[in-house]
């Protein structure tokens, strides 16, 4: 068996956020809010973990400026910690 090399796929990853992002803004208000295949995670879970985890593995969204229309409202079971527990 011959051993394969690294593959590179950073370059890959600008044009996978960009059409992420834009995928991101078209979202409506409600759509931040349906469920999605991870149980008890929403639309605006998923995101908020995948910008999080892409700029450093622990920064909350509010480090990177990312915040979903969802996340301006206040909610009263938020956590002052901004993340989620649901």
């Amino acid at each position: 068996m011959q051993l394969v090399g690294p593959i590179e796929t950073a370059p890959l990853f600008p044009a996978l956020h960009a059409e992420l992002i834009t995928l991101l803004r078209g979202l409506d208000e409600s759509a931040w809010e349906r469920p999605t295949v991870a149980p008890r995670w929403r639309v605006r879970d998923v995101s908020r973990h995948t910008f999080s985890t892409e700029t450093s593995g622990s920064l909350p969204p509010a480090a990177t400026g990312w915040r979903s229309p969802a996340d301006k409202a206040p909610r009263a079971s938020k956590p002052s910690s901004g993340w989620s527990t649901r």
